[in-house]
């Protein structure tokens, strides 16, 4: 997949890249500038795809691999709450994002936090209706641990859903799932990574009033915040297992 998949479609993104940005000159009759934007915004939703049955692949040969450094919480939530502001408001929800009076500082990936963050809201915004809200609270840490809940008002789960959505590809039936497209990866591949960073996750849910996905990750010590020269923690999903 990575070689004989990904490869020329990074080549069929880059050109009708190339096309969409008439870098060579128009393109003549308006269709064919339609057509390229279809080209390249096909081409990169199937790139995701690729790329996360390959991160799965790696979560459950247990080879997934994450050079930790301190990380600001409240970063990868703004920048996760920027991404997914204009999904928001074309469903018309409103999103609220806690702020963090203790500026936690956790240890970890910024991409693959980004990613676990960016998959549960994009969960949240995926089952929720229209006039529906999704916030994002940050609790006060304890016990070396900080809890994030993703929480929404959306259409919920009955609890034999719960291992059904965590499983790979699960998919809950549901019409207002479809509203945007999904292949049933992305809260797999949240708790494939949350754990990798030696957290865990946990769902609270019941049908018709909502779900509240809860990250729970480890708080970084000073001693990791402010390293010695030598210092380069290495996370893995074989450690996360036997911890």
């Amino acid at each position: 997949m990575s070689h004989e998949l990904r490869t020329p479609l990074n080549a069929i993104i880059g050109f009708s890249e190339i096309m969409t940005g008439a870098l060579f000159g128009t393109l003549g009759d308006p269709r064919y500038l339609q057509y390229a934007q279809d080209i390249m915004s096909s081409g990169g939703h199937l790139l995701s795809i690729i790329n996360s049955v390959l991160d799965l692949a790696k979560t459950q040969s247990e080879t997934l691999t994450i050079e930790a450094e301190p990380v600001p919480l409240r970063e990868v939530l703004s920048e996760c709450g920027r991404m997914v502001r204009e999904q928001c408001t074309r469903g018309r929800l409103a999103l609220t994002i806690g702020g963090d009076p203790a500026e936690t500082v956790v240890m970890g990936d910024f991409g693959r936090l980004r990613q676990i963050f960016l998959n549960l809201l994009s969960n949240a915004i995926k089952f929720s209706p229209e006039g529906g809200s999704i916030t994002v609270d940050i609790a006060p840490g304890t016990n070396g641990f900080v809890t994030v809940s993703v929480a929404d008002t959306g259409i919920g789960m009955r609890p034999e859903g719960i291992p059904i959505a965590l499983a790979p590809f699960g998919q809950i039936d549901s019409r207002l799932a479809r509203r945007y497209e999904g292949t049933g990866l992305g809260l797999p591949l949240a708790k494939a990574f949350i754990e990798a960073h030696q957290g865990r996750l946990e769902i609270e849910t019941e049908i018709g009033q909502g779900t509240a996905v809860i990250v729970i990750l480890p708080i970084a010590t000073p001693a990791q915040i402010r390293p010695g020269p030598d210092y380069l923690p290495v996370l893995s999903l074989a450690s996360a297992a036997s911890a």
